[in-house]
C-alpha cells in the first residue's frame, strides 16, 4: 500500500550505514541524481490503519507516503553527516533498469482518509541512525 519506500526497505539504509561505518573510500553514490520520497514506518502504519478503518474504502487503492522528494545524493550526504563520515564521495552510474523517480501522489489519501505524513526524511533518518 505504501508506494514510497519504507525506511530500511531491502536493507538499503542498513547497507549504507555499514559501508559508511567501514570507511569505504571513495563512497560510491549509485544513482546520485535519482529521486525518491521515503516514508517512515509510523506514517505507513497510520495510513494503512486509516484506510482499514474508514467506511467505504474496501477495494480502494491509496498511495501512502510523503511527497518530500529528494535525490539519492542528498540522502547519502546527509547520512554521511550523521555518521561523521569524513571520506569522499564519487557519483556512479545507476544499475540498469533502476527507476529515476519515485514519489507518490497522496492526494486521494489526504482527501478521503485525512492522511498527512508527520515524519519527514531528515527526521526519519536521524531516528533510524539512533537505532543502527
Amino acid at each position: 500500500m505504501c508506494t514510497a519506500r519504507e525506511w530500511d526497505s531491502n536493507m538499503l539504509f542498513h547497507t549504507w550505514w555499514f559501508v559508511i561505518e567501514k570507511g569505504e573510500e571513495p563512497f560510491k553514490v549509485y544513482g546520485h541524481d535519482q529521486t525518491r520520497a521515503f516514508c517512515y514506518i509510523t506514517d505507513a502504519v497510520e495510513g494503512t490503519v486509516l484506510a482499514m478503518e474508514q467506511p467505504n474504502t474496501n477495494g480502494e487503492i491509496y498511495h501512502i507516503g510523503t511527497q518530500d522528494e529528494i535525490t539519492i545524493g542528498e540522502l547519502i550526504h546527509y547520512a554521511g553527516e550523521l555518521m561523521n563520515f569524513k571520506g569522499t564521495y564519487e557519483n556512479a552510474p545507476t544499475y540498469p533498469g533502476s527507476v529515476s523517480r519515485r514519489c507518490p501522489d497522496i492526494t486521494k489519501a489526504r482527501t478521503q482518509l485525512g492522511f498527512e505524513p508527520k515524519v519527514m526524511w531528515k527526521e526519519g533518518l536521524k531516528k533510524y541512525s539512533r537505532v543502527v
